[in-house]
Formats: C-alpha cells, sequence, structure tokens
C-alpha cells in the first residue's frame, strides 16, 4: 500500500567514478516497491559517510560494479511512505532511521529512499530527524567493534582508547564503551580546538582521560601496556603498539585492512580469488602486530536489524547522543561538493556531516 508518490525525484548521485567537486543533483526515477518486504521513506535527512567518498572515486571497482546513475548516501531517516505487501511491522507515516544495504539499493541522499523491513528502527522521540540521520553507518560501526571485543572477554571493567573521539564513529564508540558495555576507563585522541568540547558533547564522565594529539606525544602522555582494547579510525594501530597490554590487548581497526569475513559479510557472493587477494593486506597487518604482541582484527560495516534497533533502544535511554557537526542542504550544490571534498581528504570535522533532504 501507498500514498501519493511522484514519479521522479531529486538525487545526489554520479555518472561514473569521480571526485566529489563533480557530484551532481540529478532528477531521476523514484523507487519503487517491487519486493514484498520493500519500504519506502521519504527522507528528511541522511548524513556523508568516507564510505560514500570510496565508492564515488571507485575503490570498490574490482569487488562491484556500480551501476550508473549511482546514488550516494548509506544513512536515511524520514518517513514511511509505501510498504510490501509482506511488510508487517512498518505502516505509512511511521518515522524511522536505519542503514541502507549497500552496495545497491542506496541513496539516502535522495528525496525518496528504499530499503527492507529489518533494516529500520522506529526515530527515537528526543531527537530530531536531522540527528537520526547521522547514526546509522557510524553507530553500528563503533557496536560491531565493541561486540567484536566481547569475543576476548569484552570492555567491562576494562580501559579502551579510542582514536578521534569527536569523529563519526569515535563520538558514539565513546559513549557506548561507557555507558553500554561498562569500560572502566575510557581514553581518546582529539585536536587541540576539540578538547573543551568533549564533556560537553558526549556527557561529563564519559571520557576518563582526554589527549591533545597535536600538543602531546600520545605514546608517551598513556603509560604503555596499560590499554586493553583500542579502536583505530587514523591508521594509528602500529605506533600505538605499545600502548597495549601484551598478549591481551586488542586493536580493532575501521580503516581498510579487509578480512575474509569482513568482506564476505557484505558481498557474500564475489569470487573467492578476489577475496583471497584483497584480504592478503589484512594477514601481514596482522602479523605485523602479533611480532608485538598485539592482537588484530577490523570491522567493515554491515547492517543488521538488532543492532540499528539497539541504536534507538539506547538514544531513548540516554545513553548515546548523536555527535552533529555540519548541515546542508540538498539543494545547495556547492555546499554539498565542498562538505564531501572535506570528507574525501580524511579531515571529516567534528561529529557527521548531515544532509538536509526535506
Amino acid at each position: 500500500m501507498s500514498s501519493t508518490i511522484p514519479e521522479t525525484m531529486r538525487s545526489l548521485c554520479i555518472y561514473s567514478y569521480r571526485p566529489p567537486s563533480e557530484f551532481e543533483i540529478s532528477t531521476l526515477p523514484t523507487p519503487k516497491i517491487t519486493l514484498p518486504n520493500h519500504v519506502l521513506i521519504k527522507v528528511a535527512a541522511g548524513s556523508i559517510n568516507p564510505a560514500d567518498m570510496e565508492q564515488a572515486r571507485g575503490e570498490f571497482k574490482m569487488l562491484i560494479t556500480l551501476p550508473f546513475p549511482h546514488k550516494l548516501g548509506l544513512d536515511v531517516s524520514g518517513t514511511v511512505v509505501a510498504v510490501g505487501d509482506a511488510v508487517k511491522e512498518w505502516k505509512i507515516g511511521d518515522e524511522v532511521f536505519g542503514f541502507l544495504p549497500f552496495p545497491m539499493d542506496i541513496g539516502g541522499l535522495s528525496e525518496y529512499a528504499r530499503t527492507t523491513e529489518p533494516m529500520l528502527a522506529r526515530k527515537p522521540k528526543g531527537i530530531s530527524h536531522l540527528e537520526a540521520g547521522s547514526l546509522g553507518c557510524v553507530a553500528l560501526t563503533a557496536l560491531q567493534c565493541l561486540e567484536k571485543m566481547e569475543l576476548h572477554g569484552g570492555v567491562k571493567g576494562k580501559t579502551v582508547l579510542i582514536t578521534s573521539g569527536l569523529g563519526g564513529v569515535g563520538s558514539l564508540a565513546c559513549q557506548l564503551a561507557k555507558n553500554v558495555f561498562g569500560a572502566a576507563k575510557v581514553i581518546t585522541t582529539v585536536s587541540t580546538e576539540k578538547v573543551g568540547k568533549v564533556d560537553k558533547l558526549l556527557g561529563n564522565g564519559v571520557v576518563d582521560q582526554i589527549v591533545d594529539y597535536k600538543k602531546t606525544d600520545v605514546v608517551k602522555e598513556i603509560p604503555r601496556g596499560s590499554v586493553d582494547f583500542m579502536i583505530d579510525s587514523t591508521y594509528q594501530a602500529i605506533p600505538y603498539a605499545p600502548l597495549m597490554s601484551k598478549q591481551q590487548g586488542e586493536i580493532i581497526s575501521i580503516q581498510g585492512h579487509l578480512s575474509a569475513e569482513n568482506i564476505r559479510g557484505v558481498l557474500p557472493d564475489l569470487n573467492g580469488f578476489l577475496v583471497f587477494i584483497v584480504s592478503i593486506e589484512y594477514w601481514i597487518f596482522k602479523f605485523r602486530l602479533y611480532l608485538k604482541g598485539v592482537r588484530f582484527d577490523s570491522v567493515l560495516q554491515k547492517p543488521g536489524p538488532n543492532g540499528i534497533r539497539s541504536i534507538a533502544k539506547w538514544v531513548d535511554e540516554g545513553k548515546l547522543k548523536p555527535v552533529v557537526g555540519k548541515t546542508v542542504k540538498l539543494e545547495d550544490i556547492d555546499a554539498v561538493r565542498e562538505v564531501c571534498t572535506q570528507i574525501a581528504s580524511g579531515k571529516g570535522g567534528l561529529g557527521k556531516t548531515v544532509v538536509v533532504v526535506s
């Protein structure tokens, strides 16, 4: 069943692999309900992720060929406007947020986006669509890092180092580590201008030690061997390895180094030889850290119904707060290109950058 839906919509897209300076806003066909579990959302807001920039540059083209025009945007928050016949949980008018399945059915930076029933959660009442639209990808990435740590004893009562604590993933990982998973001590690294914002944005007592990496040598500031777990979003796994507890310490990276498990979780049908080739770097990196007495793993975020609904629950309970930095409007293509260029450079700024769609 559905409400009145236009045949076309505006969408941030690309017509070939290209840099953010060449992103376009085009008029494209509105997605239709074609499967029984499909849900169509009128998008209020979505956010920009580094993965969007990587797709646009063609970094995944060895693994998968994108259809063009390719719509950008993995995160979405908005209102349900149509559902497939098998959808039981959602109805027209429900306010939802979620993560769109990579690589094909995406396009959160469009007026309408299609996903499947399990990929959505009800938007928490205490936050706006703008805030909810910032959560999907980074919140699930942070959660899946901490879930991997649970396989080796978990962070409860332990010391956790999270790089870039006011970045997209880091800001949520700090909160989850302390407020949900029970870390005894959370340490984070931020730049000088962000030091005074940590408690204000994440909550008093979430972060126990803030290290200004611009003024301080992080490896000298934190006692060697004192860190049990680390989430690395800034390519610091090797330099910070001396900080880890020997034989027990574990570093989880969200910057490349993909294992076969990571790849199969997102692209289950990918050719086995390609999986092997891509995962070679992972094993080399893992061995380098093994020689230093440190365990290593990585996370490539994959959507799942339990994760996104847990995120909604923790937001409702006040254990997790979105951190939104910049906001731009979809129709302002110059502003969109500018913030996308910043994110593509690896300097995403504060929290998440959100695009207001409607």
